[in-house]
């Protein structure tokens, strides 16, 4: 693969020719308000069947919820909408676009992703910046209207950005290692390869979410001037554990980190008030209209499908309550799963049995920003093949480095 010196355009709308790499804010703003005038118009829509099947419900409703709901349901689906759209438009006002300039350009693999990023605000002192790099895979499935992309991240890094001050603004300057076993950019057919830098800052009460999607060549470029900088990854995010997805529990000789029930409550009960919301509410309505025979009702199959999605959408409600005790000696290591606080799985090892530990990737969701959050599991590897897991799905490589860490040293692997 040569030199990639043509424009690219990925699919959050950044058209990007030289080393200057724009980020994708201004495309998720006008996606934001496509959004907001979509559902306003799907609102309105909807009114008048909603109105006139008001008053067949098998339920006696009162006069003015009959006559007044659908409207007011409307109108707030309306104002919603238009809040949503009013926010994203003040907050791109406050926070502005921002622009990567690449250093070295162009770069490749075995090479590093150097750069300096310029802020439209000025960070303080204490304002937290975190900055993740992935190499993604993006996959085209079905034709035409049916066709959809589905992402894979195939690696990942993570790290402190250097911050300065700028004339406006801030700076913030990065330096990425590029692994050699991975695929260089390729943004044309249905299997695609994006690198892309997403950057989330903490900057007083505003919170900033942007990406930028860089081009990889095949061949690493050896020059830079930023080698004084220290490499972004050395920088990690964290040095703590957060309570909330793991508590070290440090004991005589040990140690025991506890992986605690509903850890991604928020977001799994999230995912299903939208299924039952969204596939729930319609499947129920349109079965309603098959059942009574009514001239709109659609075929029975639309019906079932929409209501065996919503039931699928309360899966994961089942794995909430499961949590993990992972104690560490010098002895060995002891792993024990429990559900509702009742056991349901005990693994041992001793610790001269262990030969070293991986990192394995496990779910990936998409978060708001539009990065695909990857879930990593630790391992325990023995050179008789045996491989235990000890430890619950952890967000980042920072954080599951830093896990791995304390438990060698509670292991007492670590000298």
């Amino acid at each position: 693969m040569g030199t990639i010196r043509t424009t690219l355009k990925d699919a959050f709308g950044q058209s990007n020719a030289g080393p200057q790499v724009s980020c994708s804010g201004r495309g998720e703003l006008i996606g934001t308000c496509f959004f907001a005038v979509m559902v306003t118009a799907a609102a309105w829509m909807l009114l008048p069947p909603l109105e006139e099947h008001a008053w067949r419900l098998p339920y006696r409703l009162p006069f003015p919820l009959v006559q007044y709901g659908p409207k007011a349901l409307a109108l707030a689906v309306t104002l919603l909408a238009a809040l949503a759209a009013l926010r994203a438009m003040l907050h791109w006002r406050k926070l502005g676009p921002a622009t990567l300039t690449m250093d070295p350009w162009p770069t490749g693999l075995g090479g590093e992703l150097g750069g300096v990023i310029q802020l439209a605000a000025r960070p303080a002192s204490g304002d937290r910046i975190t900055l993740v790099l992935q190499c993604i895979r993006r996959r085209r499935s079905g034709t035409g209207r049916n066709s959809s992309w589905q992402e894979t991240v195939l690696w990942e890094d993570e790290g402190l950005p250097v911050i300065e001050a700028g004339a406006r603004g801030g700076r913030l300057v990065l330096r990425f290692p590029l692994p050699v076993d991975q695929p260089a950019s390729q943004t044309s057919g249905n299997d695609q390869i994006h690198w892309r830098l997403y950057l989330e800052a903490d900057l007083g009460r505003h919170h900033l979410k942007r990406s930028f999607t860089v081009p990889v060549d095949a061949q690493p470029n050896s020059k830079a001037s930023l080698t004084a900088y220290p490499l972004t990854p050395s920088r990690p995010i964290t040095d703590s554990l957060p309570p909330q997805e793991v508590r070290e529990i440090r004991e005589r000789g040990g140690a025991t980190f506890l992986f605690p029930a509903f850890r991604h409550l928020r977001v799994t009960l999230s995912w299903a008030i939208f299924g039952l919301v969204f596939f729930g509410l319609t499947g129920g309505f349109m079965l309603w209209l098959w059942l009574t025979g009514d001239r709109a009702a659609p075929p029975v199959l639309f019906p079932v499908v929409f209501l065996l999605v919503g039931s699928l959408t309360l899966l994961p409600l089942f794995w909430l309550p499961f949590s993990m005790r992972v104690t560490a000696t010098p002895e060995g290591l002891t792993v024990r799963r429990h559900w509702f606080g009742l056991p349901v799985g005990h693994r041992q090892l001793g610790a001269h049995e262990i030969s070293s530990f991986a990192t394995h990737s496990g779910n990936q969701m998409r978060s708001g920003d539009g990065r695909q959050e990857v879930r990593y599991h630790l391992l325990a590897l023995t050179d008789s093949g045996r491989r235990i897991r000890c430890s619950a799905g952890l967000p980042g490589l920072t954080l599951t480095r830093l896990y791995e860490t304390r438990l060698r040293r509670a292991l007492g692997l670590d000298r």
